[in-house]
């Protein structure tokens, strides 16, 4: 018995390393296990939720922001519903658990946009706007391959705009207006063939308009006013035979008002529209110095701005039929203000209570337009102090912090 019992050394010494390394394996699946489980993730590695890329993507969106919105748009993103159902998000119904869409306007969002972003790659729509995302637009969005519609609008990014958003080349809408960009608009984005809608205007980009968006041939909205643009409208735009709203004011471009691009041999397909097609910047936003033999400057810049800001208030133009024997665009708000502000907004806009957040928003925002557009260039706002007015008008209306 006892021969039977007797173990080598030889043999010991070969399976008591494998006895630990065998525990040591079981430990580290066990501790994985149970770690993957505390972080929302099985054994297996997936996401109890569906697709581990979307869902880790999204977590990283909601890390990088912070929630100022009493109502907690992103209160329901956590472990106890799926994540195709948190609020803002939509999947696809052909490849389950994919996000197609995010939708999270005028949810009191400030922070930076997650380069995890870039990861959702079946996104068709991407919607942020009217909320406090700061920093940088960041370039992963150029991952985006499906992205029909991106409208990034009134929020306060910086930078530039990125030339990998010339990538997403299903963009259908692109909309980074009211932000704080720079710099130019990027040439490659004449490959973004399938655009229909541009808005760039009241941002800060410097630079000219490139001929190459002449190429842009279902484009039927382009807006780049109130920038720092500057040289000729390129005649290419008289290509955009689908082109139904043009706004260029408030630049240094020097064919300012389209006079000039409009009386050149333009194409039939162009000039025959011209009738019905809205051109901001042209007639009516032009300052009455300039017509007294002032000179350009900043001031007549600050004239178009007020004028256009009056437009998007009443959904009426200065050139209307209504405007005449006296009465102006101007004219027609000054009666109203402020008292009577809500007789003449733009009829298309929701009903407006007095005494309401909307109806002070709307009040000053008519003020900013009146002082901007004064007859006299002494009684007119500089553009710097107009700039900081609007931005703070518009924190005080989603109860954000001015950055």
């Amino acid at each position: 018995m006892e021969q039977g019992c007797t173990i080598s050394v030889p043999q010991q010494s070969m399976e008591l390393p494998l006895i630990l390394n065998m525990g040591l394996i079981f430990f580290l699946l066990w501790s994985s296990s149970y770690l993957l489980v505390q972080s929302g993730v099985d054994a297996m590695g997936t996401i109890p939720f569906g697709n581990e890329t979307d869902y880790l993507s999204l977590l990283a969106f909601k890390h990088q922001i912070i929630i100022h919105d009493p109502s907690k748009a992103l209160g329901s993103w956590n472990n106890t519903i799926h994540f195709c159902n948190w609020e803002g998000v939509a999947c696809s119904r052909k490849h389950q658990q994919r996000v197609i869409a995010l939708d999270l306007s005028s949810s009191g969002l400030e922070g930076s946009l997650s380069p995890s972003i870039g990861n959702l790659t079946f996104l068709h729509r991407l919607d942020l706007q009217n909320n406090g995302f700061i920093h940088e637009i960041p370039p992963e969005l150029g991952r985006l391959r499906r992205l029909k519609h991106l409208n990034l609008s009134l929020n306060s990014f910086q930078g530039v705009i990125p030339v990998n958003l010339t990538y997403c080349f299903e963009l259908l809408t692109l909309d980074l207006s009211s932000n704080q960009l720079k710099g130019k608009i990027p040439v490659d984005i004449a490959s973004l063939t399938r655009l229909g809608e541009l808005m760039l205007f009241n941002n800060s980009l410097t630079g000219f308009i490139p001929p190459s968006m002449g190429n842009l041939s279902s484009l039927n909205t382009l807006e780049v006013g109130i920038n720092h643009l500057h040289g000729s409208i390129p005649e290419e735009i008289s290509q955009l035979t689908s082109l139904e709203q043009l706004q260029l004011s408030v630049n240094n471009l020097t064919d300012f008002g389209l006079a000039r691009f409009m009386s050149k041999a333009t194409p039939s397909s162009l000039t025959d529209k011209s009738s019905s097609i809205r051109i901001r910047g042209s007639l009516g936003y032009i300052a009455p110095e300039y017509g007294a033999g002032g000179q350009v400057s900043t001031s007549g810049d600050v004239y178009s701005y007020g004028i256009l800001l009056l437009e998007m208030l009443t959904g009426k133009r200065p050139v209307d039929d209504m405007f005449k024997d006296g009465l102006s665009l101007r004219k027609f708000v000054e009666i109203a203000f402020p008292d009577r502000i809500i007789t003449i907004v733009d009829p298309l806009m929701p009903l407006v209570e007095k005494e309401s957040k909307t109806y002070e928003c709307l009040a000053s925002i008519a003020k900013i337009g009146l002082v901007c557009s004064h007859k006299l260039v002494r009684e007119r706002l500089n553009m710097s102090d107009v700039a900081t007015t609007m931005h703070t008008i518009r924190a005080a209306y989603l109860g954000t912090r001015v950055h």
